[in-house]
């Protein structure tokens, strides 16, 4: 039996796309499995870690996002649109061992030099609070850093 037949089995759902993400590379499967060797004997070093991230909220959904799975036994979805978009809404925060930052509401959109603003006014200060004197910052590597 193929995917199709299996679908048309199952009356109260309907295929619809899905949004897809970058496939790992082999050179990515590799640097990350080195890196996770590298680092799998440490206890309280990860003490000095100091993390973060942003995150994006569009206030009409996700971005490109415009299929999705429907149950036909519920209403449909109803996705509202804005000729002009809806606006977003981009945050960044950090944490490590001895504590937290605040959330930092990001004006604009986010790029390599934004992110080294945002970086200067709210992580190098209190960097020290949240991972120690010799902190180490961990980013995820994003493309705008």
């Amino acid at each position: 039996m193929d995917n199709q037949s299996s679908y048309k089995k199952v009356k109260h759902l309907e295929k619809d796309e899905k949004k897809h993400s970058p496939a790992l590379t082999t050179t990515h499967k590799d640097l990350r499995l080195s890196w996770a060797k590298d680092h799998m004997t440490w206890n309280n070093e990860w003490h000095k870690v100091v993390w973060s991230d942003e995150k994006k909220f569009n206030l009409d959904g996700p971005d490109g996002f415009s299929y999705y799975w429907h149950d036909l036994r519920k209403e449909e979805e109803i996705f509202s649109t804005r000729s002009q978009g809806g606006g977003s809404v981009m945050i960044w925060a950090s944490f490590g061992w001895g504590g937290r930052s605040s959330i930092c509401f990001v004006e604009g959109r986010m790029n390599a030099k934004g992110y080294r603003e945002v970086l200067k006014k709210h992580l190098v200060d209190i960097g020290s609070c949240m991972g120690g004197s010799n902190w180490i910052f961990q980013q995820d590597n994003a493309p705008i850093h």
